[in-house]
């Protein structure tokens, strides 16, 4: 895996789909009682092609002024997948992400992470993790792997971020 595809990834969310690759989507997150953030859900979640999402509302989180929905998006191919988390939470003035997401690559750390966009924070050799941050704010996990006799990497990533309401869709 290339860093550009990394680096590419981290940097979707600043990009809006069209709303009708989303609208089963957003429809699930109506069901679960957000509806006032598909501008920030169509913004803040990849469309990768060939994916599979699960929405889930827990029992026992977020109800009531504010509501607290959970989606898994899984995309890729072999040899390059994606797993994201994400909890959105609407309140009733604004829209929160809470995105964590997991990208397996048959590549070496080094390969898959770009030096230009990411600083070393902390290097955990007894634990066999690095940890790295970028000038948004987005922290990213590296761990070296061997897969099936093959160099791979697992890179894990967080952020949080903030939107506002919008106009619910009819």
């Amino acid at each position: 895996m290339k860093s550009l595809v990394l680096s590419a990834l981290m940097f979707t969310t600043l990009q809006s789909y069209a709303q009708t690759n989303k609208d089963p989507m957003l429809d699930e997150f109506h069901k679960f009682g957000i509806t006032h953030c598909d501008e920030f859900i169509q913004k803040n979640t990849e469309n990768m092609g060939n994916w599979k999402f699960f929405i889930d509302k827990y029992s026992g989180g977020i109800d009531g002024p504010s509501t607290e929905v959970s989606l898994t998006q899984i995309s890729g191919k072999p040899g390059q997948s994606f797993k994201t988390d994400y909890t959105f939470i609407q309140t009733l003035k604004q829209c929160f992400l809470h995105k964590r997401g997991k990208i397996t690559a048959f590549d070496s750390c080094a390969k898959a992470v770009d030096s230009k966009i990411w600083t070393l924070q902390f290097d955990l050799p007894n634990y066999g993790y690095k940890r790295y941050t970028d000038s948004k704010g987005i922290i990213l996990y590296t761990k070296e792997l061997e897969l099936g006799g093959k160099n791979a990497c697992l890179l894990e990533y967080e952020f949080r971020t903030k939107g506002a309401h919008s106009v619910v869709r009819k």
